[in-house]
C-alpha cells in the first residue's frame, strides 16, 4: 500500500475521496438484499479505500495535521450516511444513538477547530487518535446491524 500512498498529494487524495463519495451513487438499491458476502465486500471496499486516503494525507501533511484529523472524524461517516441514503436504508434504528454519534462527531470537530493551533490541541488529537476507532467500529456496525434486520428480521415486511 506504500506505492499507493507515497505517489498521492493531498489534492489528489482528497480527489479521490470525492470520487469515492460519488461511487455510492452507483450502489445498486438492491445491494441490501443481496448475501452477506457482496454486501460485505463493499463495506470493506469503500474502508479500504478511506483507510488509503487516510494515510496519504497523513504522510503528506508533515507537522499540521489539521485536515487529517478532520478528515479522521468526517470520512469513513460520510461515506456510510451517504451510502445508506443511496440504497434507501435506516442506518440508526434507536434515535438516541444517532443524536449522540453526531453529537460526539460535532463536539470533536469544534473542539478541533477551536484549538488548533493552541497548546492544548494535542487532547483533542489523543481523543481524535483513540476515540475515532470506536465511533468508526460502531457506524460499520450499525450497518451491518441493519442489514441483518432487513434480511433476517423484516418477515417479508420490507
Amino acid at each position: 500500500m506504500r506505492f499507493i500512498t507515497d505517489k498521492l498529494s493531498v489534492p489528489n487524495a482528497l480527489s479521490m475521496y470525492v470520487v469515492l463519495l460519488l461511487t455510492t451513487f452507483l450502489v445498486p438499491d438492491q445491494v441490501i438484499d443481496y448475501s452477506y458476502f457482496p454486501f460485505f465486500l463493499i463495506l470493506i471496499f469503500y474502508t479500504g479505500v478511506w483507510y488509503i486516503v487516510l494515510k496519504s494525507i497523513y504522510k503528506n501533511s508533515g507537522e499540521d495535521l489539521f485536515l487529517y484529523d478532520i478528515y479522521y472524524v468526517l470520512g469513513l461517516p460520510g461515506i456510510i450516511y451517504l451510502l445508506s441514503f443511496n440504497i434507501n436504508l435506516e442506518l440508526w434504528h434507536i434515535e438516541s444513538l444517532q443524536i449522540v454519534h453526531l453529537f460526539l462527531l460535532g463536539l470533536l470537530i469544534i473542539l478541533r477547530i477551536t484549538l488548533y493551533k493552541t497548546k492544548h490541541v494535542n487532547m483533542v488529537r489523543v481523543a481524535v487518535v483513540y476515540l475515532l476507532p470506536l465511533g468508526n467500529f460502531i457506524i460499520l456496525n450499525q450497518l451491518f446491524a441493519s442489514w441483518y434486520i432487513w434480511n433476517f428480521l423484516s418477515h417479508g415486511y420490507k
